[in-house]
């Protein structure tokens, strides 16, 4: 009986923990919440961000703790005392990268058509155009964004800047 305190508090803590967080299948694509975007974006864009973490490097060296004792005609009569310190050193800060993705209400199917011809004129996608966005069109997005040098952190996710190159305008984030 003296228990059941300490797990009903435990399990408020656990319930407090969960709160927010989002269960999905495997096989069901990651949405981006609505509010995941960079300040000042417009409302109804779809955003994705690239998170480089910070890059670090361990340094050590022997500090000098005591210097050497060392005689008028220079004899060393007690060596230094050093020890050893180890001691981070940032190379690169974190940088974070947002950039504008097609919105997965944008992705109908007539749209997903286009960005496969589109595609496939340039060599990257092959098969007929079905306007389903499965692995093999998802696969093609990725090279094509890669070998075009875009931002992708969510390989096979269409950005706005490719689908602008790939002369895709039709829908409403595209269009200007």
């Amino acid at each position: 009986m003296r228990y059941i305190p300490a797990l009903c508090a435990a399990f408020a803590v656990c319930a407090c923990a969960m709160q927010g967080s989002v269960t999905r299948a495997p096989d069901q694509p990651l949405e981006v919440a609505p509010f995941s975007r960079p300040d000042g974006a417009a409302e109804g864009t779809c955003w994705d961000k690239t998170d480089q973490p910070a890059v670090e490097r361990t340094v050590t060296e022997n500090v000098i703790v005591q210097p050497a004792e060392i005689s008028s005609s220079g004899q060393v009569l007690s060596p230094p005392v050093t020890r050893v310190q180890t001691r981070q050193v940032l190379l690169q800060d974190r940088q974070i990268t947002w950039y504008e993705v097609v919105c997965d209400s944008d992705l109908t199917p007539a749209f997903v058509e286009d960005v496969q011809r589109a595609l496939s004129l340039r060599g990257f996608y092959r098969g007929a155009p079905n306007g389903t966005l499965d692995a093999a069109t998802r696969g093609a997005i990725r090279r094509y964004q890669t070998a075009e040098a875009l931002q992708l952190a969510d390989p096979g996710r269409l950005t706005v800047e490719a689908a602008r190159k790939l002369g895709l305008r039709a829908i409403p984030s595209l269009r200007g």
